[in-house]
């Protein structure tokens, strides 16, 4: 299914395959009702998203070693039927789905995404491209949940 993200490279090059987003962590969503990308229509939505790879280390206080912390920005275009609850200080996701739809579905809509909230925001809307635009090492101070 990532075969289809414009960018997934970008992601797949860093972990060696399509990262889990569980317990990843939302820091930034941007609407836009302008197009973002020419030769599309509609509301776009830039989506900041920290999330990790786990080592088999073990440290304090029993938790996995975080290692290849990234910030990676997703852009979701000609965004229809935005449902956004739950924003807050600490916006854990318990998973990001990306359904593609694209053969039960009008010529527009091709992907069914839902950020599943742990803790916080939450999402859910259909769209017809998404890319990732960027992925770049995880700062202090990007996030502001405790145990980031």
């Amino acid at each position: 299914m990532t075969e289809n993200i414009r960018g997934a490279e970008l992601l797949t090059a860093i972990f060696g395959r399509w990262p889990s987003f569980i317990d990843a962590e939302v820091l930034r969503l941007t609407l836009d009702r302008a197009p973002a990308v020419e030769g599309f229509y509609g509301p776009t939505l830039t989506a900041e998203i920290y999330t990790f790879g786990m080592t088999s280390e073990v440290g304090a206080p029993g938790a996995h070693s975080r290692r290849t912390q990234v910030v990676v920005t997703f852009r979701f275009l000609e965004v229809a039927q935005l449902q956004l609850e739950g924003l807050n200080r600490w916006n854990v996701l318990a998973d990001l789905d990306i359904i593609d739809i694209r053969e039960r579905q009008l010529e527009r809509v091709h992907y069914e995404v839902h950020l599943v909230p742990e803790g916080g925001v939450g999402a859910s809307f259909l769209c017809n491209e998404i890319e990732v635009i960027a992925v770049r090492p995880w700062r202090v101070g990007d996030s502001l949940s405790a145990d980031a």
